[in-house]
């Protein structure tokens, strides 16, 4: 298994380097997920989160790890996430690992979600609204699969 990668630069208006460091390893399962999330909160707040920025970054990894939980570990895979938490100034550099399937083709999902006016009445689809909320309240999302591992990292700013 490779290292993870240093987080790149913190975007601009950030504070140089990291003030805290979260790392935190759970089996791949909605429980753990819950409970990973609840304590979440605690340790960000003792981090300098705000009550904002800490409901942001929750929204953002629980759609991440429920996604991984549904997907990639889906039909009785078992496995482990790896979760790596940086926050320096406002930002958070977060990284998510995981050895379950990999993104279909490899790649991120179509940036765009499904428009529910556009629809058929009762025809939402399943998924796809994730992703877009991911990547609206996220930046520098990048996936890549390395030595049979997902790799999937990114920013949350206020």
């Amino acid at each position: 298994m490779s290292d993870p990668p240093d987080p790149p630069s913190p975007p601009p208006g950030s504070a140089d380097g990291a003030a805290w460091s979260v790392r935190i390893v759970l089996p791949g399962e909605d429980s753990a997920v819950r409970d990973t999330l609840l304590s979440l909160r605690g340790r960000l707040a003792r981090g300098g989160c705000g009550p904002e920025m800490g409901a942001r970054l929750e929204l953002v990894l629980a759609e991440v790890l429920n996604n991984i939980v549904e997907h990639a570990y889906a039909g009785g895979r078992d496995g482990a996430i790896t979760l790596l938490l940086r926050g320096g100034g406002a930002s958070v550099w977060c990284l998510v690992e995981d050895h379950g399937r990999p993104l279909p083709r490899f790649t991120l999902p179509d940036p765009a979600a499904p428009d529910p006016a556009a629809l058929p009445a009762g025809d939402l689809p399943e998924g796809g609204f994730g992703w877009a909320l991911i990547r609206r309240l996220s930046r520098g999302l990048s996936y890549e699969r390395v030595d049979g591992m997902n790799r999937l990292s990114f920013w949350v700013d206020p």
